[in-house]
């Protein structure tokens, strides 16, 4: 979400937003995103999103990895 959506969301001014993220990005718990959609708007994403994506991508990553690997040795049986 961007600052204006929390805003309009939780009712607080954009400052108070503001200045309840500083705290949350300190600590790791948000992430700030760049939307290459609108460079000038920054999205916050919660923190343990971000890794279960970045897990599931790594996940993939190794299925694909060990598919391709008995596939290469399938290859080298049939030579």
């Amino acid at each position: 979400m961007t600052a204006t959506e929390l805003k309009e969301r939780s009712g607080y001014s954009i400052r108070t937003v503001y200045y309840s993220l500083k705290p949350l990005l300190e600590q790791g718990l948000v992430h700030k995103k760049i939307n290459l959609m609108n460079i000038q708007t920054t999205e916050y994403q919660i923190a343990s999103l971000t890794r279960a994506s970045t897990q599931k991508e790594t996940a993939i990553a190794r299925i694909n990895t060990e598919k391709l690997k008995t596939s290469i040795a399938k290859v080298q049986e049939f030579k």
